[in-house]
C-alpha cells in the first residue's frame, strides 16, 4: 500500500539495508560493549517499540535486538547533521521530533506509518540521562499507542549509563544487556486506559544505574574516566559554589580543595585531605543535591520577592530557520537570575520561553512564546553546563 510518507519502494529499500547493517554491526557490537539481547524476531508487528535512553548508539542496540526493519523517532536537530543527515534518511526514513514542543507532526507520522504496517521505535525521555535514573516521558504516550491499533513491546538497556554517560568524551566497556520486559497486544491494549498504558511503561523503562551496578558490580573500563563531569555537576559538594568545579582526566576538582576521583564503578570517592570520609557518592545523589539546592534558592527568593543573580556563561545563540539550518549566530553573555533569563541585552521572562530541551552534551534547544522562534544556545567553553539552565527552566515552569 502507497504511504504519504514511505511509499512500498523505499520500505523495500529500508528492509534491505536494515538487513545487511544488522549483519555487520551485530558481531562489532557484541565484541565492543560486550553486548546481549533478548531476541524480538518472534513477535509480529506492526508494533510500537519503547525504550529507555541512555547513550548515541541505542537506537543500533534496539534494532539489533528487533532483527527486523524499524522506523525511529529523531530529534529534529539530526537534520543539521548535513551529509550524515542524508545518509541517515535514505537508510532509516526516521521521524522528525521537534524537542521541547508538543509533537503533533510526530504522532501523526508515527500513526501513518503503524496504520501502513511498520513498526516504530521510540525512545519516550526523548533525553539521555543524565544521572543513571530513567527521565520522565510525555504522558500522550499512552494514548498515541492506544489509538494507533498496533501492539506494544516494552524493552530495557541495562549498562548504557556507565557505557556512555552523557556528560563524558569517552566510551568505557563493561557490560550491556537487552530486556524484553512486556509484549501487549493490540486487544490487550484496548482494555487499558492511557494512564495505565503510562504506567506500564514507566515501570518497565525505569532504571537506576547505580541500583543495577550494587547489585552486578560490573567495571566499566576506558580512558578519561572523569572528564566532563562539570558539564553535569555544577553545585561543588563541599563548599557549595557554582560553576566552580572542573575536571580532569580522572579526578573532579574545586577551587575550594575539594577532589574526587571517579572510579570504573561509576562512583565518586574523596581524595583531599580534608575529607569527613572516604565513602563513595553516585552522580545521581549529587545531582538531587545540586537541583534541590536551586530549587530552594529560587522558591525562597520567589516568597521573600528578594530575586538575584545566579550564574552567567559566555554562549554562541543560534537562530534557527524554518529549513532547519542555522539562520544566524551571534556570541553574548547569558545571566540567570531567580525570576529571569538575559541573553545580551534581551530580558526573558519564564512565560516567554515555551519550551527547553537539551541536545547532545550540552546544547540547550528553546522557542520563544510570542513568535515560536527557534534558537539553540551552546557555550563558548566546551565544559559549558546547559543542565543548570534547563533545572531553572524547571523552576520557573512549576511556579506558574
Amino acid at each position: 500500500m502507497a504511504h504519504e510518507r514511505i511509499t512500498d519502494k523505499l520500505h523495500r529499500r529500508h528492509v534491505r539495508l536494515f538487513r545487511i547493517l544488522g549483519r555487520i554491526c551485530a558481531p562489532v557490537f557484541k565484541h565492543k560493549f560486550n553486548y546481549s539481547w533478548d531476541d524480538l524476531s518472534g513477535i509480529e508487528g506492526p508494533y510500537v517499540l519503547v525504550c529507555n535512553h541512555n547513550t548515541d548508539y541505542d537506537p543500533i542496540l534496539l534494532g539489533l535486538a528487533a532483527s527486523k526493519q524499524l522506523y525511529f523517532v529523531a530529534g529534529e536537530q539530526v537534520t543539521r547533521n548535513g551529509f550524515l543527515f542524508k545518509l541517515l534518511d535514505f537508510v532509516f526514513a526516521p521521524i522528525i521530533h521537534f524537542k521541547g514542543k508538543a509533537g503533533i507532526n510526530t504522532v501523526s507520522q508515527m500513526l501513518r506509518d503503524l496504520k501502513s504496517g511498520y513498526s516504530v521505535a521510540i525512545f519516550p525521555e526523548g533525553n539521555r540521562s543524565f544521572n543513571g535514573l530513567t527521565c520522565s516521558f510525555a504522558p500522550t504516550i499512552g494514548k498515541l499507542i492506544r489509538k494507533s491499533g498496533a501492539g506494544l513491546i516494552t524493552y530495557r538497556l541495562e549498562g548504557g549509563y556507565f557505557t556512555q554517560p552523557r556528560w563524558g568524551f569517552t566510551l568505557r566497556r563493561g557490560k550491556l544487556n537487552g530486556r524484553l520486559m512486556r509484549y501487549f497486544d493490540p486487544e490487550k491494549l484496548a482494555g487499558m486506559t492511557d494512564d495505565e498504558i503510562n504506567d506500564a511503561i514507566k515501570h518497565d523503562l525505569y532504571e537506576n544505574a547505580y541500583e543495577t551496578q550494587s547489585r552486578e558490580r560490573v567495571p566499566f573500563k576506558g580512558k578519561k574516566m572523569a572528564l566532563g563531569l562539570e558539564t553535569t555537576l555544577f553545585m561543588c559538594p563541599k563548599c557549595g559554589k557554582r560553576a566552580a568545579l572542573f575536571s580532569t582526566n580522572d579526578e573532579l576538582k574545586c577551587s575550594c580543595g575539594y577532589s574526587a576521583r571517579f572510579t570504573e564503578y561509576g562512583e565518586l570517592i574523596r581524595t583531599d585531605e580534608s575529607a569527613p570520609d572516604k565513602a563513595a557518592v553516585t552522580i545521581a545523589q549529587l545531582d538531587t543535591a545540586q537541583r534541590e539546592a536551586l530549587k530552594a534558592e529560587v522558591s525562597e527568593a520567589r516568597q521573600s520577592g528578594n530575586h538575584h543573580f545566579l550564574f552567567e556563561d559566555e554562549v554562541n545563540l543560534m537562530r534557527i530557520g524554518s529549513d532547519h539550518r542555522i539562520a544566524s549566530t551571534e556570541t553574548l553573555l547569558m545571566k540567570a537570575y531567580t525570576d529571569h533569563v538575559e541573553l545580551g541585552d534581551t530580558v526573558l521572562a519564564p512565560s516567554d520561553i515555551s519550551g527547553m530541551a537539551l541536545v547532545y552534551r550540552n546544547t540547550i534547544t528553546a522557542y520563544h512564546a510570542a513568535d515560536g522562534a527557534q534558537y539553540e544556545i551552546k557555550g563558548t567553553n566546551v565544559m559549558f553546563n546547559a543542565l543548570k539552565y534547563l533545572y531553572l527552566y524547571e523552576c520557573f515552569k512549576a511556579s506558574e
